[in-house]
């Protein structure tokens, strides 16, 4: 049994429409999450393939002051594809010790690791520079 087609138009509009009312509300919902970028430095800033290893995160001073005001810890920590975060503790200062796996699948090269902090109205992001090596023989 064959049903009769609608015409394109009718189709593109109904499309349209629900993209059109699907949207309105959350993307009036963006203006009220602010996302600030601070630098940290990682102490190694970088590990090999194939190794686990334990780097020191420590944040820039404005983002350190604005967090312990706040009291959000990290709910994302990334170092990208090919690595897994083991674990991570806040010492007392406010730097964050993390341990991290390489795969020996790893891309080497240099990478931009990202912490996130959500908080009630903000979100804060602080980016490094990390290096994953070959894994040695």
């Amino acid at each position: 049994m064959m049903f009769p087609r609608a015409p394109t138009w009718a189709c593109r509009l109904a499309v349209l429409s629900l993209l059109c009312a699907g949207c309105g509300d959350s993307l009036s919902s963006l203006d009220v999450v602010r996302r600030q970028i601070a630098a940290m430095q990682l102490s190694p800033d970088f590990g090999r393939r194939g190794n686990t290893l334990q780097t020191t995160a420590t944040l820039d001073e404005s983002l350190r002051q604005a967090l312990l005001e706040l009291g959000v810890y990290p709910t994302e920590v990334s170092f990208g594809e090919g690595t897994h975060l083991k674990s991570f503790t806040t010492e007392e200062n406010g730097d964050l010790t993390m341990v991290i796996f390489i795969s020996p699948l790893a891309r080497e090269g240099e990478r931009e690791p990202t912490l996130l902090f959500l908080g009630d109205q903000d979100s804060y992001e602080a980016r490094g520079s990390f290096w994953v090596l070959p894994s040695l023989p």
